[in-house]
C-alpha cells in the first residue's frame, strides 16, 4: 500500500473513532485497533493524538472542498454555480 493510501486509510479510521467517542475519550489505541495496526506503527505517521486530530480534520475539509468544487464544475448554469 502506498503512503498516500495509508494516510487516507488512517484519516478515515480516525474520523470514525473521533466521531464515535469524541476527541477527549478517543485514544490512539482505539484508532490503531480500528486500523488493525499497532500503536507504534500509527506513530510512524503522526506525532501524537493532537497531530492526528489536526491532520484528520484537515483531510476531511480537503475532501469536502473537492466535492464542492466538483459539484460546482458540473453545474451548467453559471449563476447557479454561485448558489451551489
Amino acid at each position: 500500500m502506498k503512503k498516500k493510501e495509508n494516510h487516507e486509510t488512517i484519516f478515515r479510521a480516525a474520523l470514525r473513532v473521533f466521531a464515535r467517542y469524541g476527541y477527549k475519550k478517543a485514544t490512539v489505541e482505539d484508532i490503531a485497533r480500528e486500523l488493525g495496526m499497532s500503536k507504534g506503527n500509527l506513530y510512524l505517521y503522526v506525532k501524537d493524538k493532537e497531530d492526528l486530530y489536526h491532520k484528520t480534520v484537515a483531510h476531511a475539509l480537503m475532501v469536502w472542498q473537492g466535492r464542492v468544487a466538483e459539484s460546482i464544475a458540473r453545474e451548467q448554469d453559471t449563476r447557479r454555480q454561485f448558489i451551489v
